[in-house]
């Protein structure tokens, strides 16, 4: 597996660990959910350590709390989570 850094992840194990599918984590990123990840081609890409725990997040405020993905991004922006970063 290629990295730069232990704190950043490739889709793959991004997708293992958080037991998400990759097309979702696209998903997420489209709607600002998740930070975007850190370019090394033009098709690959890294992404923090840190969005396997907002990934789970995600689930458990859809699966337990019935949030919508923009409640949760408004939830994430009012506690000071800047996605762009």
């Amino acid at each position: 597996m290629l990295r730069t850094s232990p704190d950043l992840l490739t889709i793959k194990a991004l997708s293992e660990l958080s037991n998400t599918h990759r097309q979702t984590i696209h998903y997420y990123l489209r709607r600002n959910v998740l930070p975007p990840p850190v370019r090394i081609s033009k098709t690959s890409a890294l992404y923090n350590k840190s969005s396997v725990e907002l990934l789970n997040l995600v689930r458990i405020a859809q699966e337990k709390h019935r949030l919508s993905l923009a409640e949760i991004r408004d939830l994430f922006r009012e506690s000071g989570y800047q996605s762009h970063r």
